[in-house]
């Protein structure tokens, strides 16, 4: 991965991969071609501290700089010890000694490590040397970057699971307008047939711009509804009719019958006076 220099600063983190406690890791933000380099050594005063015997106080440095036939800055290292330092730029390559480098700064690509100290004296063992694993750090705009994609995979995930709810409310919505229209076209009522109705409805244009299928299923709600309507009406009418139009006859009570046995009796004995006259 190439260096990537932000604003004219590069980050990159140092990992001790061979400390004797965990692996002490660091990160540091370097300026292009800044005045002081980050200081890798013994000395209190480094920048990142690597207590070992055979390690000098200032071992070596780091600097973000362009080297010369190049377009790009470059993280690159000198050597500033006694013991030398040592660069493995990959898995499969040797390390060198850059103390018997000609050139005063090597370009570190990223995933070298460093070794301090290069040279070992006799009495000393390879676990003595300290071994640095340099690491680019990406920036934040890729960081921003991968969020911005997480963000959108989430949103579209959250969008096809609210897709059904919202076919369901568009649905809904589709069906109250249908009702609306059909209540607002006065020729449509229980007297029309399907037939008619369509044919009615078919000069709307804002029906034909709703789905036909729900067009359809309301038309036949609406029209049976209608239907049943007027018919429970034309029965209303009809007991109506039959009682304004029918006798109705109320029992006689006791007092009625006798008015009328005495309007009988009154009239046959007028009857027999008159006989009596002639």
């Amino acid at each position: 991965m190439a260096l990537e220099v932000i604003d004219g600063t590069a980050t990159i983190t140092l990992t001790w991969e061979n400390a004797l406690a965990d692996e002490a890791t660091s990160t540091f933000e370097l300026k292009q071609n800044a005045e002081n380099p980050l200081v890798i050594g013994r000395a209190p005063s480094s920048d990142f501290r690597v207590d070992r015997r055979g390690v000098s106080g200032h071992h070596c440095e780091l600097r973000v700089m362009k080297m010369d036939g190049t377009d790009e800055p470059q993280l690159c290292v000198r050597d500033r010890s006694t013991n030398g330092t040592g660069l493995k730029r990959n898995a499969t390559s040797r390390a060198d000694n850059l103390k018997d480098s000609d050139s005063t700064y090597v370009q570190v690509p990223d995933q070298a490590t460093i070794y301090i100290p290069m040279n070992l004296k006799h009495t000393q063992l390879p676990t003595d040397r300290a071994h640095l694993r340099i690491t680019y750090v990406r920036s934040d705009e890729d960081a921003k970057d991968k969020k911005r994609k997480k963000n959108k995979k989430h949103k579209k995930e959250k969008k096809a699971k609210a897709a059904p709810a919202a076919a369901a409310a568009g649905e809904s919505s589709e069906k109250e307008r249908c009702v609306e229209l059909l209540l607002e076209t006065k020729e449509v009522n229980g007297d029309t047939t399907l037939e008619e109705a369509e044919e009615i409805l078919s000069r709307n244009q804002e029906w034909q711009s709703l789905n036909e299928g729900i067009r359809k299923e309301c038309l036949e709600i609406f029209l049976e509804h209608m239907q049943g309507s007027n018919q429970k009406g034309r029965k209303r009418a009809k007991d109506k009719d039959g009682k304004t139009n029918g006798k109705s006859k109320k029992p006689k009570t006791a007092e009625d019958k006798k008015r009328k046995k005495s309007g009988k009796e009154k009239k046959r004995h007028k009857g027999d006076e008159s006989e009596s006259a002639d």
